[in-house]
């Protein structure tokens, strides 16, 4: 997956360098807690266990007075380094939501076109563990995910999914794509649209 490629990149970077932008920390208790800086934390930690000497990493203190509020809009609003994927802002969408913030505020904050937008992150949030796996390894967009569950709900969803992946495997690029749907309702339609995405998404990734 991409993910796993760019921190491969990361761990190149600082096995040549070393960490070059100090991790943001702070203190509870006797704990140093780390705010921003998790990749390069997590680089650090692979390059150590791969042998490579690694005795210190800079860091600096969180300014004071920062609340838990600043601290999950500063993930997504200061975040200089990898793009955060569509599950780790659905998950600090749920965060705000939960500290009492309203939609039209997180979309302001987050310079969101729409509270639309809010409210797709908040549906990803539910997301049944194997379509979020699913969204994490690659597999399929986060916007396709939502759009399985929304229309073959939380228990078809994940076998709906596999059925695409399975056509998906048997096509090859140029192919013709004949998906049957359900005549008596909607609902198949929109789910065989649904599945077609899925597999043009992975053709797509073979074309790459």
């Amino acid at each position: 997956p991409a993910a796993r490629e760019k921190l491969e990149e990361l761990k190149s970077q600082i096995r040549g360098g070393g960490v070059r932008d100090p991790l943001e920390v702070r203190l509870v208790g006797e704990d140093l807690i780390i705010v921003s800086g998790h990749r390069r934390h997590r680089a650090v930690l692979e390059l150590i266990e791969e042998g490579e000497e690694i005795v210190t990493v800079p860091a600096i203190a969180e300014p004071k007075g920062m609340s838990d509020v600043e601290r999950t809009v500063g993930l997504y609003t200061l975040n200089s380094g990898e793009p955060l994927a569509p599950l780790e802002i659905a998950e600090l969408v749920r965060r705000l939501l939960g500290y009492g913030w309203d939609r039209h505020n997180i979309a302001r904050r987050f310079g969101f076109k729409s509270v639309q937008t809010v409210s797709n992150y908040e549906e990803m949030t539910a997301l049944p563990e194997p379509m979020r796996q699913a969204v994490r390894e690659g597999e399929v967009s986060a916007t396709n995910a939502r759009a399985i569950v929304r229309e073959a709900g939380p228990l078809m969803a994940p076998e709906r999914l596999e059925e695409a992946k399975k056509t998906s495997k048997k096509l090859k690029v140029g192919d013709e794509i004949v998906i049957e749907r359900e005549s008596k309702t909607d609902f198949g339609r929109i789910a065989a649209q649904t599945a077609k995405q899925v597999i043009i998404q992975r053709l797509r990734e073979v074309e790459r």
